[in-house]
């Protein structure tokens, strides 16, 4: 019998996001093969580490200060040695540095979930150490390139993918009532846009317009919180808005609602936007701001609608998908573009193919 392929996977994000589903993802589609066996290097007390634990994945977690200690450093290094990985895969940019202590025999492998632009040293030197860059999205990879052209031949675009299996086909044909649904899902802070959101329905009341809000997440600042719920009572929208905390499960959420709402702002710059392809392969049409990668993904088709970052343009996209025979337009075209591009067959592929 031959051995599975060792792979390290090193993400250290504190609360959960992207990146830590890119993580369950690739597993997950690695995983069906039983080439390759995954070790996951986490954040003591992270969200990740947590969610992990749940699944049974095998994990080692480290205790991250502003300063590395030489006693989490030599952890790392003796974990290196036992477990004489094929592959190490870094997600998370602080941690790029750990491609020093990687032997040159092991295949390096960086994922660059964030689309800012890094500074040229000293991640020339840990990049240079990667035989391949992954970005998540053509967005991604172009901001990359604009600093690093010399590494052209190594970034490789995969988009992330959706589990099609898991997918309840005839919910995402039920019928919504004659409320508009509107979803919301994602860190619950400022630079995520639900304060925006919020601002928009009083638009949508003025109007007329029989809506409810669905917003699944968690918030990260008391203040915060504090302030969406102050804007919810000005306008008097207490019983159109539902606070559903986090969700893992996702199949009810998108169940509830006619569209989903990505109001990250511009300087969020959005790496995928995986919620959005979540959305479209349930066959929820999209509207998002122009940040990052979601006008990449909502373009294809269309698959949705991109517009600027203002609560008044926002109340307008929403009012245009009341119109049943538009919003299914949008969400046939997203459909199809998650199906083409966002497989797990294909995600599954491209990563064997640089392992």
């Amino acid at each position: 019998m031959i051995k599975p392929k060792k792979i390290i996977s090193i993400n250290f994000s504190k609360n959960y996001c992207g990146v830590d589903e890119y993580c369950i993802n690739l597993e997950k589609s690695l995983k069906n093969d039983r080439e390759f066996e995954i070790i996951h290097f986490v954040l003591k007390n992270s969200d990740f580490k947590n969610r992990l634990r749940e699944k049974g994945s095998v994990f080692h977690s480290f205790t991250k200060k502003k300063i590395v200690s030489v006693k989490s450093l030599i952890k790392f290094i003796h974990l290196i040695k036992n477990i004489k990985p094929d592959t190490v895969i870094i997600h998370t940019a602080g941690e790029y540095y750990l491609s020093l202590f990687i032997k040159k025999t092991t295949r390096l492998i960086i994922i660059r979930h964030n689309s800012f632009k890094l500074s040229i040293f000293p991640n020339i030197i840990f990049l240079n150490r990667a035989q391949f860059i992954v970005t998540p999205s053509n967005f991604c990879k172009q901001v990359l390139l604009e600093t690093f052209p010399y590494f052209v031949n190594k970034v490789k675009l995969i988009y992330n993918a959706i589990f099609f299996d898991e997918i309840d086909f005839e919910a995402c044909k039920e019928e919504k009532n004659d409320i508009l649904n509107i979803g919301f899902i994602g860190r619950l802070t400022y630079l995520k846009g639900l304060g925006i959101l919020v601002d928009s329905l009083k638009f949508l009341k003025e109007d007329g317009i029989k809506f409810h809000l669905y917003v699944a997440g968690k918030f990260l600042d008391s203040e915060y919180e504090s302030l969406i719920y102050s804007k919810i009572n000005e306008i008097k929208v207490e019983k159109d808005v539902t606070f559903l905390g986090f969700i893992e499960d996702k199949k009810e959420f998108f169940k509830k609602i006619n569209l989903l709402v990505v109001p990250s702002m511009k300087r969020v710059k959005e790496t995928f936007g995986l919620v959005a392809i979540e959305a479209l392969i349930n066959k929820v049409p999209v509207i998002g701001f122009n940040s990052g990668a979601l006008p990449e993904i909502l373009s294809y088709g269309p698959s949705g609608i991109s517009i600027c970052e203002s609560s008044k343009e926002l109340a307008s996209a929403i009012k245009q998908l009341q119109d049943k025979e538009l919003a299914n337009i949008y969400a046939k075209n997203g459909y199809l573009f998650a199906k083409t591009l966002c497989n797990t067959d294909v995600f599954r592929e491209s990563f064997k193919a640089i392992l």
